[in-house]
């Protein structure tokens, strides 16, 4: 991966897009504000998952709020 690519060197830039894209999803959906922390970890936890639904996701973040 060549530095361009990368956001700050570290984050590939699809992945930068992808934690950008949850953050606007859940203001405009739950009106929350997301750190980038909680939607880097929301993105790993997601992948995991075969279903992601609102429900998930919101006891996902309930949790993740739990800890941070």
């Amino acid at each position: 991966m060549t530095r361009k690519n990368t956001v700050w060197g570290a984050r590939h830039v699809l992945e930068d897009k992808e934690i950008k894209r949850i953050i606007n999803y859940y203001k405009k959906e739950f009106g929350i504000s997301l750190t980038k922390l909680e939607a880097s970890a929301i993105q790993s936890i997601r992948s995991k998952e075969i279903f992601w639904s609102e429900k998930k996701a919101k006891e996902v973040l309930i949790e993740l709020r739990k800890i941070i």
